[in-house]
């Protein structure tokens, strides 16, 4: 996406490659500038004080997944607290006090470990869910939503000046519509651009 942006604006992006733990890590030590965030994901939903947030992009559903049959043992969010979930490593989740975390550095990994039952539950985008499952051919189900919520870029306060810019650029992406080209090319329906 930050390439199409560019493509608009005059900003370079410079992709960095980290894993998600890492990639936590750096944009809290001030070592990368922005990164792509639903704020639906951070305790008390506010993107920081040392930040600031670009217009969305588009809608980010994740659910707790779980192997078809087993929706009945996660009717509600409460019915996870003090369970083991599957979860990626270095992701955000607003409750994460209130379960166990049992890390995978991907989520083609955590759907595997699903699938091999290693934990009854998971927490994934469902688009993303969908697309691992079909890879891995595991047939899960979709129980409580977890998080509901936009994607947009989170900047450092310091490039605020920059975000003028990333929001034109966003803007310029939808109303060509390579934003939905983009996520299409993903497997992820366009009608989740945010207008």
């Amino acid at each position: 996406m930050t390439d199409a942006i560019s493509r608009h604006v005059d900003i370079d992006f410079k992709t960095v490659n980290f894993p998600a733990k890492r990639a936590q890590k750096a944009m809290k030590d001030g070592l990368i500038d922005l990164e792509f965030i639903s704020l639906e994901w951070l305790p008390g939903g506010e993107a920081g004080e040392a930040y600031v947030v670009s217009e969305p992009l588009f809608e980010v559903n994740e659910y707790i997944v779980t192997l078809q049959g087993n929706q009945h043992l996660f009717p509600n969010r409460q019915a996870y607290y003090g369970r083991t979930l599957g979860t990626i490593a270095g992701y955000y989740y607003f409750d994460d006090d209130k379960f166990q975390r049992e890390d995978f550095l991907t989520e083609s990994l955590l759907i595997q470990g699903l699938k091999r039952d290693r934990f009854k539950g998971a927490i994934l985008e469902r688009e993303t869910a969908k697309f691992w499952a079909s890879v891995h051919k595991a047939d899960i189900a979709f129980a409580t939503l977890h998080t509901e919520g936009v994607l947009r870029i989170r900047l450092q306060k310091d490039k605020a000046h920059w975000l003028a810019l990333i929001n034109q650029g966003i803007a310029a992406i939808k109303a060509s519509g390579e934003l939905a080209d983009i996520l299409e090319g993903h497997g992820i329906d366009p009608a989740v651009v945010v207008e």
